[in-house]
């Protein structure tokens, strides 16, 4: 008997969370599916985790500099995608142009 067609469902290695998500019960649940929680605890100042969250965050804020992507006017997702393809690119070379 074959399977569904497509690409199988892949689990990620683990999980990247704020403070908010520290539980116990959530923690175990992921555990048990073989994800890695990184959650850092709520009563740990010194959780480590800005370094991710703030790399995310920019590249974010980036993107919300082009109004088209700020308010998505387009319906159709392809086009959707390409004003994404198009602002990755141009955030990708204002970044390589400051970097030289």
């Amino acid at each position: 008997m074959a399977g569904k067609p497509g690409r199988p469902k892949q689990k990620p290695d683990a999980i990247v969370a704020d403070k908010a998500f520290d539980d116990k019960y959530l923690r175990g649940l992921l555990r048990w599916l073989g994800i890695e929680p990184l959650i850092p605890y709520r009563g740990d100042d010194e959780a480590g985790l800005g370094k991710t969250r703030w790399f995310i965050e920019r590249t974010i804020s980036w993107f919300h500099q082009f109004r088209r992507l700020r308010t998505r006017w387009e319906r159709k997702t392809q086009l959707h995608q390409a004003f994404l393809s198009l602002a990755a690119t141009i955030v990708c070379y204002r970044t390589w142009i400051n970097a030289t």
